[in-house]
């Protein structure tokens, strides 16, 4: 093993091999069975190529084991198992590169935060990643199609998701409103009363947990992607719905472009790899995508 520093900056060092942070469960997307399409007045293209992507959104534990930092606004004893938060797309690209020099793999952003897509690390999503994971099933009608939630549900209940007002036992505790990674997996929490926000309320989930078993693609926080809004500026589009959204977007719709030093407590992310970056044709048309205007 060797050290490595990120952008050759000694603050920005990891150990190489050291799986520093530990082992980011993954669940993998193949490539070359969706057809992309026109939803809600925006185009997203077919993913040609398969890709992993992070199970949970990244949790505060995560964050912290990589960066040695707890920057995100819920900081409340049971913080590490809840997603981080307050993290800019700056941030976000930082810990990726430090993750993917710690597992052994290629780090992805460059000096100026240019991805390298060529590149096996760690990065965020580009906006047609995270809508193939967020929608599409290809067992769907028995051909495949796309869901409106991340969930794999045309609909929403407040079992299935974390939004404002949608009584689960964390909503008592103050802003932000953020509920475990994995929360919502079909069971029954605080049988009897009694639970972390001693109000003496039971609930019940419904699993939040998609075709690919990918969790909190439809609310808790909204995330960050790997697509500017436009190929002229800073600002990078952000997906999904968060605890303090008045019900869910649906996987279509975005809720904007956000400056890179933005940072929210109401806004995560989910990590992806290739393991084997697309070549040639396929590596242009995904840098093409990734910087096209949405």
């Amino acid at each position: 093993m060797k050290k490595i520093c990120a952008f050759g900056l000694s603050a920005l060092c990891a150990v190489s091999g050291s799986a520093l942070g530990g082992t980011i469960p993954t669940s993998f997307v193949p490539g070359g069975d969706d057809p992309g399409g026109v939803f809600g007045g925006r185009t997203y293209e077919a993913v040609p190529y398969g890709f992993s992507i992070s199970t949970n959104l990244v949790s505060q534990l995560e964050f912290f084991e990589v960066m040695g930092t707890y920057p995100s606004a819920y900081s409340r004893p049971d913080r590490d198992v809840h997603p981080v938060e307050r993290v800019s797309w700056i941030g976000t690209a930082t810990f990726a590169n430090l993750k993917s020099i710690a597992d052994g793999f290629e780090p992805v952003y460059g000096a100026d935060w240019t991805p390298d897509y060529s590149k096996n690390g760690w990065r965020l999503p580009t906006v047609d990643e995270w809508f193939k994971a967020a929608a599409w099933d290809p067992t769907r009608g028995g051909t495949g199609g796309y869901w409106t939630y991340g969930f794999g549900r045309d609909s929403f209940s407040p079992a299935d998701a974390n939004y404002w007002a949608s009584g689960d036992p964390f909503e008592t505790t103050g802003n932000p409103r953020t509920t475990p990674v994995g929360f919502y997996d079909g069971s029954l929490y605080n049988p009897g009363g009694g639970g972390p926000t001693g109000d003496g309320s039971e609930f019940i989930t419904n699993p939040n947990s998609n075709y690919y078993g990918i969790h909190d693609l439809s609310g808790n926080v909204r995330e960050w992607t790997n697509t500017r809004e436009a190929p002229t500026n800073n600002n990078y589009v952000v997906h999904s719905s968060a605890w303090g959204d008045v019900g869910l977007r649906a996987n279509w719709e975005r809720v904007g472009g956000f400056d890179w030093n933005h940072a929210s407590d109401s806004i995560g992310f989910h990590l992806v790899r290739v393991p084997e970056p697309a070549t040639g044709l396929a590596l242009g048309l995904l840098g093409l995508l990734a910087l096209r205007r949405r």
